[in-house]
């Protein structure tokens, strides 16, 4: 029989030693769902929201977690932002409507919403959730969200790289040639021993002078210097952490930030100099780092947010995600689902439909 037990405190003993269990479990979750990056996430971006996280254990093993944390409206949210992706419950496929179901059982039973963001479609908890919310007393409303490309590695780097479109690699070698001209040019990894902190403050520098500073979405516009260095840290003392970057003349120009778990790579920051821009450093980066995933047996690179043109030149796979809104099926709740998915979807076509009649 399933048990779950909800936990206000990311600290709890049991809470921990269940977590770190799940986590060691390569079938499931991601990333986004180990304690080590919750805990970090929440310590930066969890004013005005508390723990209340949901453990299921059946036959007195733990079989799932969801890291729900609760708003001040009292809506049970996932620690999801631009900095965390993606969203969903650590759970195999095979214990996930018993434990979504329960989970959103306790949840109905307080009455509380739930705005569940950057689920991926095919998950097995978007699938129970399809499956179970009706059953638990919830109107479902999803939205597409974001589509993140990926590289499924499969055979060589050589298969891969020559089934591309020669136009696309002709043009990566075209850029990779001009790259070498332009000085002494290398692309490092980072190794054990290394200084995570001082790297970070070089990509961190990077940032500084990068289109992204204007725009105000680097590391220091957005404030979370701090939580960068506390995460390549956390990862480091894991043999997690996996960044390349690339020099020339010894000078930091451009930079990938990312992690290495569970067969995945995840490519979770990349940036350049605006200086180096016409060099197009980015082709040199990828392709060292994408051969290298090759090379390491690695299951797939990951790039994480949203599509854009050079990703889906590297890419082979595209993830969709949904934000998904579960509302109590009471009156109030009937309202706020028909709203959203009826009314405000509407009055976004009419006003789509104005602006083309102009």
């Amino acid at each position: 029989m399933l048990e779950i037990c909800e936990y206000s405190e990311l600290g709890d003993p049991e809470l921990i030693a269940d977590w770190d269990a799940l986590d060691a479990t390569h079938c499931m979750g991601t990333l986004f769902t180990t304690r080590m990056w919750i805990g970090l996430w929440t310590e930066h971006f969890g004013s005005g929201l508390s723990v209340a996280a949901v453990l299921g254990h059946e036959s007195g093993r733990a079989v799932g977690l969801a890291p729900l944390l609760t708003t001040a409206a009292h809506e049970l949210v996932l620690p999801v932002n631009f900095l965390s992706p993606r969203g969903e419950f650590i759970v195999g496929e095979d214990d996930a409507r018993g434990f979504v179901r329960a989970v959103l059982t306790n949840a109905r039973t307080a009455g509380s919403p739930l705005r569940l963001q950057g689920v991926p479609v095919g998950s097995p908890t978007l699938a129970a959730i399809e499956s179970e919310a009706g059953g638990a007393g919830y109107l479902v409303h999803a939205k597409p969200a974001r589509v993140s490309p990926f590289i499924a590695i499969e055979g060589a780097w050589d298969g891969y790289f020559e089934g591309k479109p020669r136009k696309v690699t002709h043009e990566w070698e075209r850029k990779m040639r001009r790259l070498e001209k332009a000085g002494d040019v290398r692309v490092l990894r980072f190794e054990g021993g290394m200084d995570a902190r001082k790297l970070t403050d070089d990509f961190i520098a990077v940032e500084e002078r990068s289109w992204k500073k204007r725009a105000g979405t680097s590391i220091t516009a957005r404030g979370v210097s701090g939580f960068y260095h506390r995460l390549s840290a956390a990862l480091a003392a894991k043999g997690e952490f996996d960044p390349f970057w690339l020099e020339i003349d010894g000078r930091v120009v451009a930079f990938l930030y990312g992690a290495v778990q569970r067969g995945t790579y995840y490519a979770m920051k990349t940036s350049y100099d605006e200086e180096s821009s016409r060099l197009s450093p980015g082709v040199r980066l990828f392709h060292e780092a994408v051969s290298s995933a090759f090379g390491a047996g690695l299951a797939r690179f990951d790039f994480l947010g949203e599509r854009a043109p050079w990703k889906d030149e590297w890419a082979n796979g595209w993830l969709e995600h949904v934000n998904v809104r579960l509302y109590p099926d009471t009156v109030s709740g009937r309202a706020a689902h028909l709203f959203d998915s009826q009314v405000k979807p509407l009055a976004r076509r009419a006003r789509g439909a104005g602006k083309k009649s102009r």
